[in-house]
This record gives structure tokens, sequence and C-alpha cells, in this order.
């Protein structure tokens, strides 16, 4: 990736609700690179769905603990990481059953992974002492993924 043209951070308290800041942040931002309106809510939900696994599932023994979420931007892309104290954990890959889930077979959790995936251009997953970090690049001219069917 070449050198970021703006660069912020926020830190969030893992609390209900606290992703929606993330959130409007995230809009702004992507409004103001150019992104249409149906990336931007691609992004905010890959953003939202990591932000949220971050704030349920990292330092589970630590309720003060926070959230970090950086934001940088090149000519054409945006780059959100979001980053938590907590055990490494392997990502998995597997299509929600949506039938399965309809029908009471299957939790009704358990899409985050996938939408993130979906809804970047790139994502990466990575942990380094006892931090874990969901990278996700979106590209402003790459076509929304929402425009065509995720299942």
């Amino acid at each position: 990736m070449t050198k970021p043209i703006s660069h912020d951070e926020l830190r969030i308290p893992k609390t209900p609700d606290a992703e929606k800041v993330v959130r409007k942040r995230v809009q702004s931002l992507a409004a103001s690179m150019g992104f249409l309106p149906e990336k931007i809510e691609d992004i905010l939900t890959a953003v939202g769905e990591a932000t949220l696994n971050a704030i349920e599932h990292s330092s589970r023994g630590d309720p003060t603990d926070t959230i970090l979420i950086r934001f940088s931007s090149e000519p054409g892309a945006m780059e959100i990481s979001v980053s938590s104290k907590g055990a490494p954990f392997v990502p998995s890959y597997v299509k929600p059953d949506i039938k399965a889930k309809i029908e009471g077979r299957d939790r009704p959790r358990g899409w985050g992974l996938f939408l993130i995936r979906q809804l970047a251009d790139e994502v990466e997953y990575s942990s380094d002492n006892n931090v874990t970090t969901a990278k996700m690049k979106f590209l402003l001219n790459s076509a929304a993924p929402s425009s065509r069917s995720l299942l």
C-alpha cells in the first residue's frame, strides 16, 4: 500500500452501541473520499461487524478494555483496522446456511466474518502479543458487493 494521505485513530469502550461512533466516523470519511452510497453501506456493515466482534469477543475478563480503530486513506482506497486484546483466533470462512438459520437448525448469529470477507476488497487478520487485528481495505472504484447476491 502506498503512503497514506491521512491517518486517524479512535478508541471506543466495550459498551453496547459503541460501534455507532465508529460507523459515524467511517461514513464521514468514506463520503469525503467520494465512495458511492451503496459502497458506503457495505463499508459500514463490514466495519460494524468487525467492531461488534471485538466488543463481544475480546478480553472477556476485562470490560474496561477498549477497542482501537485505525483509519487511513490514500488516493483511491481506505483502510480500517479494528484491534482488541484477547486470545488469537483462526477466522472461519464457512458460508452460513440461511435455510438452517431460518428453520432454527442453526443459531441465528455467526454472519460477521462471512460478511466482512464478502464486503471488503481485502481482509487480513493478525494476532500479536494478545492483540487481534482485523484489517479491511476498500477500493474507491470497485463495485459494491451488495449489488450482487451474497447468498
